[in-house]
């Protein structure tokens, strides 16, 4: 009996050990569920997920509201390329498509066939396609689709399709639209202006300003949230919130339309004749360094892709492509000579040929006996270039190298298009290499970085920034900033234009001398010129291509008197070529054409009151961005940015990011991580001086009261830091 009561005293405690364990159990459960759910209740969160974030998500629908893209404009406020929508058509047959009160909302089945022969009437459709993608859809699908026939529909088709359903009383029947662009010119400017593509419903510019302006062109999409419920219909009577969609702005280019369209077709012409690998030519006004025309050949239409292949250049030759540009290059090596006092107008020198080291370097037409150094000029002699460029040597070894840095040659002009070539400065210490410069060979340079030099011969020495765009607009409020134009300082000075200009005359006006005289013709006034045969460099091989493959090039400068406009050519590697044919034939009409227009006189107008505007400046941080880009993104701010130091990203800006109290057209230092250098000052005010000083901490010794006029440590010369900066005033 013992042994019973001792095994039932051993259950009996086996049970209430369970029992205890189990009411621990459950108290530890209880307890975790209870800091399980205080947890959740107060992060709103469960094994990583947003739980208010996924509630918001059932039961509430974000519907996109596109911003409209930002309108680009010619200077006459034509548009280039706009905004437009497309529509595709899509009908909704789930029977979970119903309103508040559960009447139907989609399409019923008893309306296909009528809905299919609406769809016939207006967009052409077979009604029998309509009929069979309807039929086959899914027993669970929501929507269908009707393939490319229903996709892309105009705006008109819109309206159409929607009356006729009215009409029928068709419902479940919706739009979904489609941003678009419209370039209603066609051929025009098309690798400046640019292109956009359409992927998966947003777009993006690819090329020219629609790529390089996008962030501006595009604004900021906007939303519309809606209340729905678990089978997303929306809930009636709820509200929604609206997300503003922010529009983008428009641009407003200096591009002249008529000038344009006359240019693409006169390059066109050219090119269907002479058959080259390119073509390019740009029409500037030379007071403010605004382009009027610009074209490239091959080129593409952007309204109705034709020309949109594999084969398609997806670059803007101007700005992207250096190459060596001939003697359209001694224009500078002359300018430099005359500003130096290197010769005298009555000396002459033998032309034919010349040794430099272990060099010959002959003349195109082996000689003309002995010319003065303006028929060198006019007469393209490369050895009347090379004797002007010994004498600087020996007088001082730096100065053509100076001036060409003056000049800013080997430096991007970064007007606002990324992918901008620099360019490449010929070896100062190779003698032969020098030489060669000086008539434009063994020296790469864009087409952008010639017009920019062209500016400070046409216009009294005094350097600017081409440019193309003239102002952005908000397309709602209506305010403009507007841009005015970039000083790059003074190379040379008005005095060396003026006769640089003279000689120049010479190219297309002198019977004996001039390279140009007969083809290029000006009609009521005179014009300075340069003409330009280089050689090609071979990418594959080394060296150039065989005689016979050249670059040609021409400027022209006019009127000589009071130069407005710059024109400047280019046609590299025609299958055949004569002057006359190839080159006047374009340059001749557009000239005259130009000085005709009085676009130029307009522009400058137009930039002399910008200067006076007080729009503010978006600023962006530029700090540790290169020393290109963040010159292009302070472009596209409308600011006038300037690089101290010769490194190649940015360290500091005496702007900072979102400044409140900055103005468009104001200068921005950027200081860059190179060696010290400083910019050319001139015209500069006292204040902008002392601000760059202070960063560099250098001191600085002001002469005289108004604008600069001099400064002691010469442009892009590297000097130290216990150098005191000497700077005279006077202007």
């Amino acid at each position: 009996m013992k042994k019973k009561k001792d095994k039932r005293g051993q259950v009996a405690s086996s049970r209430q050990a369970f029992s205890k364990l189990m009411i621990v159990a459950m108290i530890l459960i209880m307890l975790t569920i209870v800091v399980r759910v205080t947890l959740i209740a107060a992060t709103n969160s469960a094994y990583g997920q947003d739980l208010t974030k996924l509630a918001k998500e059932q039961y509430t629908r974000e519907i996109p509201m596109k911003a409209p893209r930002g309108t680009i404009y010619d200077r006459n406020e034509n548009p280039i390329a706009e905004e437009t929508r497309t529509y595709n058509v899509v009908a909704i047959i789930s029977t979970k498509y119903i309103d508040g009160h559960g009447k139907p909302l989609y399409l019923q089945k008893d309306q296909y066939y009528t809905f299919a022969q609406v769809m016939t009437n207006v967009l052409g459709v077979e009604t029998d396609k309509i009929m069979k993608n309807l039929q086959e859809a899914k027993a669970d699908a929501y929507q269908v689709e009707f393939g490319t026939a229903a996709k892309n529909i105009t705006f008109e088709q819109k309206k159409m399709l929607e009356t006729a359903l009215k009409n029928a009383n068709i419902k479940g029947i919706v739009f979904t639209d489609n941003p678009a662009r419209s370039y209603p010119n066609g051929i025009f400017a098309t690798h400046l202006i640019g292109y956009i593509k359409n992927e998966e419903n947003k777009i993006s510019g690819t090329l020219g300003i629609e790529a390089s302006y996008n962030t501006i062109l595009a604004g900021k999409d906007g939303a519309i949230v809606r209340s729905v419920d678990k089978y997303g219909n929306e809930l009636p009577g709820s509200s929604s919130e609206t997300k503003n969609a922010v529009d983008g702005q428009d641009i407003y280019t200096t591009i002249d339309s008529k000038l344009q369209n006359m240019l693409e077709g006169l390059i066109e012409a050219s090119c269907e004749k002479y058959t080259p690998e390119n073509m390019t030519g740009v029409l500037m006004s030379a007071k403010t360094g605004a382009i009027l025309a610009m074209v490239q050949r091959p080129t593409f239409n952007p309204d109705n892709k034709e020309g949109l292949d594999e084969n398609t250049m997806w670059r803007t030759l101007q700005t992207s492509d250096a190459y060596e540009p001939g003697s359209t290059m001694k224009v500078f090596t002359m300018a430099t000579a005359i500003q130096n006092n290197i010769f005298n107008d009555q000396e002459r020198f033998l032309s034919g040929k010349i040794n430099v080291e272990d060099r010959t370097i002959k003349d195109w037409d082996n000689g003309k006996g002995m010319l003065t150094f303006a028929q060198a000029l006019t007469n393209s002699s490369n050895v009347g270039m090379v004797t002007l460029e010994q004498r600087m040597r020996a007088q001082d070894e730096m100065m053509w190298p100076n001036s060409l840095k003056r000049f800013e040659f080997g430096t991007a002009t970064n007007v606002g298009l990324f992918g901008e070539g620099s360019g490449k400065l010929p070896k100062f210490q190779n003698p032969v290499d020098m030489a060669m410069s000086a008539y434009g060979q063994g020296i790469t340079v864009t087409t952008m970085q010639m017009l920019r030099g062209f500016t400070a011969i046409a216009n009294q020495g005094e350097m600017l920034e081409p440019h193309f765009i003239k102002k952005y607009v908000d397309p709602i409020t209506g305010k403009e900033k507007v841009y005015a134009p970039e000083s790059l300082g003074h190379p040379v000075t008005a005095e060396t234009t003026a006769k640089l200009l003279d000689i120049m005359r010479g190219t297309i006006e002198d019977q004996y001398y001039g390279t140009g005289y007969s083809n290029y013709v000006t009609n009521g006034f005179h014009a300075s010129a340069k003409t330009g045969t280089a050689e090609v460099a071979d990418e594959n091989h080394g060296g150039y291509l065989p005689h016979g493959n050249y670059l040609y090039s021409f400027v022209e400068i006019f009127p000589t008197e009071d130069p407005q406009y710059v024109f400047f050519l280019t046609c590299k590697l025609p299958k055949n070529y004569d002057t006359r044919g190839c080159m006047a034939s374009v340059a001749n009409p557009i000239v005259q054409a130009a000085y005709e227009s009085g676009a130029a006189e307009d522009e400058f107008a137009f930039a002399t009151n910008a200067y006076s505007t007080a729009a503010k400046a978006d600023v962006g941080n530029y700090i540790g961005k290169s020393n290109n880009d963040a010159q292009i993104l302070a472009r596209q701010a409308l600011l006038h940015p300037v690089v101290i130091g010769n490194g190649t990203s940015i360290i500091n800006q005496s702007l900072k990011p979102g400044d409140k109290k900055a103005k468009v057209n104001q200068k921005i230092f950027l200081f860059t991580d190179g060696n010290r250098t400083l910019p050319d000052m001139t015209d500069w005010t006292k204040e902008e001086v002392k601000s760059v000083c202070d960063f560099l901490r250098i001191k600085v010794v002001f002469v005289g009261d108004g604008l600069v006029t001099g400064q002691s440590i010469p442009y892009a010369t590297e000097f130290d830091k216990d150098e005191v900066l000497s700077v005279v005033l006077g202007k």
